[in-house]
């Protein structure tokens, strides 16, 4: 039993020293990963004046075979990310990120990147959202030369012109819109069916309004939107339609407007509650149940000379003690089953406190930590992270 036990340490140690010393993939199954796939990477808002805020939705859908877990989403300067998913986007399943810029104390040429951390493959994707600012003085110089202009079209040229994307407009060509009900409540239905709903809408200003683009949230699409001018006093609608399925609870969804107004968005909101049959849950609870089983053989499959951490499995964090190592520095390492680094950190003096490695965002399967103490030999550990 002793030779036992030394050989698959021996073993276990073998493995550490290896993928502390080159980056070589082990000939294990390949690790599935979740696709991030965008309808749009780069967002271009025109032309706006300096100080003005720019909101964009980038939609997305997960077109890989393993839940998709985005960690972090984060702007560049002057970027934000109010809001991206907390929770896992299934195969198949479309959502929302949503950034704002602040273009105050901006000129000139601006393009700003949005980095987004999921488990992917590479685990970085990367938006762009990008533009042109003016300061003020250089705004209203620009309005004159298109007044000069103005003279040699017609106004309905003038305003095709303007408004072909969704650039703030001056006060004094901005008309007004005003819908019958910009939110529509469709009460409980069950997951799968679509909602439709007609929105009615008048032109209340003196101007021709002209909408240049209207665009849902996650399910939500657009299937028609008057593109000719509304004649001041004229009356139109919007046709919108809310696809339920993968959906489940609560939902709201966005429809934004934009058009030659001012503000020159408009939103208009489409919520209920979608429930999920008995059938469904109970496969929903199945496949959960095969992911947990699946996690417990490959614990007990590990190599016996790993040792434990806790807690083991995990789904959010996981736990190190190195207290028999109080006041000297480490280095460690996660990797998967590939070999692949998936986090690294450097501890510069241990503590009695446990060290805390955030690992929600990782796939199901097997995962090694390899730990060095200074210039000691290198330890390894094996955990398992399961589905939540």
């Amino acid at each position: 039993m002793k030779k036992e036990f030394l050989t698959f340490a021996i073993l276990c140690l073998f493995i550490s020293i290896g993928s502390f010393a080159q980056d070589s993939k082990l000939p294990i199954e390949e690790e599935k990963h979740a696709v991030l796939k965008f309808e749009e990477t780069t967002f271009d808002f025109g032309t706006i004046e300096s100080g003005d805020i720019v909101t964009h939705v980038y939609t997305f859908t997960n077109t890989g075979d393993t839940p998709l877990i985005i960690s972090n989403a984060k702007g560049s300067c002057g970027c934000v990310v109010p809001y991206f998913p907390k929770e896992a986007i299934l195969p198949g399943e479309t959502n929302e990120i949503e950034v704002k810029f602040n273009s105050k104390n901006k000129k000139g040429k601006q393009a700003k990147r949005i980095t987004i951390t999921a488990n992917t493959n590479p685990t970085q994707t990367f938006l762009t959202i990008k533009g042109n600012v003016l300061k003020t003085e250089e705004a209203v110089v620009t309005d004159d030369k298109k007044e000069k202009v103005k003279e040699e079209k017609t106004e309905t040229d003038d305003f095709f012109e303007r408004f072909a994307s969704p650039t703030p407009v001056n006060e004094y060509e901005a008309t007004e819109i005003e819908f019958e009900n910009p939110t529509f409540e469709f009460g409980t239905v069950e997951a799968g069916e679509k909602v439709s709903y007609v929105y009615k809408f008048t032109n209340t200003g003196d101007k021709p309004l002209i909408i240049s683009n209207a665009k849902g949230s996650c399910g939500c699409t657009v299937p028609y939107f008057p593109k000719d001018p509304i004649q001041p006093g004229e009356t139109s609608e919007i046709e919108i339609e809310f696809n339920t399925k993968n959906k489940k609870g609560k939902q709201s969804k966005r429809i934004t407007i934009t058009a030659n107004t001012n503000p020159a968005q408009t939103f208009l909101t489409v919520k209920g509650e979608v429930f999920v049959t008995k059938e469904d849950t109970a496969k929903e609870n199945n496949e959960l149940a095969e992911q947990r089983t699946k996690a417990a053989a490959e614990m007990k499959a590990l190599n016996p000379s790993c040792f434990a951490i806790y807690p083991n499995p995990t789904n959010e964090v996981l736990q190190l003690e190195l207290k028999e190592y109080i006041g000297k520095s480490a280095e460690v390492e996660i990797r998967n089953k590939m070999g692949q680094k998936m986090m690294g950190k450097k501890i510069d003096r241990i503590t009695r406190e446990t060290t805390r490695f955030d690992v929600s965002s990782f796939s199901a399967g097997t995962y090694m930590i390899s730990i060095r103490v200074e210039d000691s030999k290198p330890l390894t550990q094996c955990f398992v992270v399961t589905n939540k």
